[in-house]
């Protein structure tokens, strides 16, 4: 259908306000400003250089576009809010429907409008949603967050429950998003503000996992930059809110983690105390991620490696051997080659520092018994060994 006959047909109606609207958004395709740009499409799932745009609406969306801006000026002259919003929402829908996000926000400003200037609540919470979803669909995550924010100042203040719940979870949603696309793209500023404001609202809205998983990235990006004293405190938020939902295999990560940092700020007794918790709770049958259920071999490896490093350290030589053994008997075990030739090194070195002090005390009291032993052994043939713990075991 002709969109010059449906325009004439809108003004001999006499609805004015609607003629001005419908030119505009069938004529659209004319106009540089209302070509999507590529942040956009790319937000859509459309490859930039591929889309083609649409010359012309079809007749089919002409004729409800214009039956909604006809409907929408009547009400409006009646003074029914709720008729003009219905008839601006259903207009909104339309668009959405056919993916054309950027028309369907500028509707659903207008029904945040007229919400907005009667002072009807329901309306607003509404609008503000619908807004934020939209925002969400063109990839503007800060519009998105920021309508989704106000979504839930209403709801609060209004006490609408479902809503309130609602814009909860968009919420804690937005922020983990935000902070992985700004991890993506190497902005660690943007995702750590993004991951306070999730654990904030996680707060505020009493849901104690999704608190401890932004306090859990929150500590390891503290870690990565060095700052262990400050990762401390997050992690035991996270440690704490696994400890609550009764989580084997979270609340093993998190005194890893613990201990981790601990051995960092030269706490090495605490930092045992953390591991030997880990290992404690690595060794107890729990599901893990891939649903399997049974004791975490990996983890009882990883245990036993960090503890045998930490216990060297402390010159502690023979409890650092028997922590290397159960290493390489727990990496045997899972096939992890790796760490099998880890525990191989670390142990060998471990041995070696165990038996320093015995074969120089040897070498002290009995000299020429030493020499003799040594000049009648046959070589090594170039033997290698290792010079110290592999710290990332």
């Amino acid at each position: 259908m002709d969109r010059k006959v449906l325009a004439i047909e809108i003004l001999m109606n006499g609805c004015p306000g609607a003629f001005i609207d419908f030119f505009f958004l069938t004529h659209k395709d004319l106009m540089d400003g209302e070509r999507p740009s590529d942040e956009e499409l790319l937000a859509l799932g459309l490859d930039p250089e591929r889309h083609e745009r649409a010359e012309q609406m079809p007749g089919e969306a002409m004729r409800l576009l214009k039956d909604h801006l006809a409907e929408a000026e009547a009400c409006q002259r009646a003074r029914d809010v709720e008729g003009v919003y219905g008839a601006w929402e259903k207009a909104a829908q339309y668009f959405v429907s056919s993916h054309e996000y950027k028309t369907a926000a500028y509707f659903y400003a207008k029904c945040l409008h007229v919400a907005t200037s009667t002072g009807w609540a329901q309306g607003q919470m509404d609008a503000h949603l619908n807004l934020g979803i939209v925002s969400e669909r063109l990839g503007r995550m800060e519009d998105a967050v920021a309508y989704h924010e106000r979504h839930l100042e209403l709801a609060r203040e209004h006490g609408a429950a479902a809503h309130r719940g609602q814009a909860e979870r968009n919420l804690l949603d937005l922020y983990a998003r935000q902070a992985d696309a700004a991890r993506a793209r190497g902005d660690l500023a943007t995702e750590d503000r993004s991951l306070r404001q999730m654990s904030e609202a996680a707060r505020e809205c009493g849901n104690v996992a999704a608190e401890g998983e932004a306090q859990l990235r929150i500590g390891q990006g503290l870690m990565r930059t060095g700052n262990h004293l400050e990762a401390l405190d997050a992690l035991r938020v996270f440690l704490e809110a696994s400890r609550a939902a009764g989580d084997v295999r979270k609340e093993g990560l998190a005194h890893y983690l613990v201990g981790q940092c601990l051995d960092k700020l030269r706490r090495p007794d605490e930092a045992l105390q953390s591991l030997r918790e880990y290992r404690r709770l690595s060794g107890t049958e729990a599901e893990a991620s891939d649903g399997v259920r049974g004791v975490d071999r990996a983890g009882l490896a990883e245990a036993a490696c960090r503890m045998g490093q930490i216990l060297f350290r402390k010159g502690e030589y023979r409890e650092a051997c028997e922590h290397f053994s159960d290493m390489w008997t727990h990496a045997r075990a899972v096939g992890d080659r790796r760490r099998v030739a880890t525990a191989k090194a670390n142990l060998g070195v471990a041995r070696g520092m165990a038996m320093r002090a015995p074969y120089l005390a040897l070498v002290r009291d009995d000299l020429p018994g030493t020499l003799a032993w040594k000049s009648g052994r046959e070589p090594f043939g170039g033997a290698q060994f290792v010079s110290g713990v592999d710290a990332e075991g």
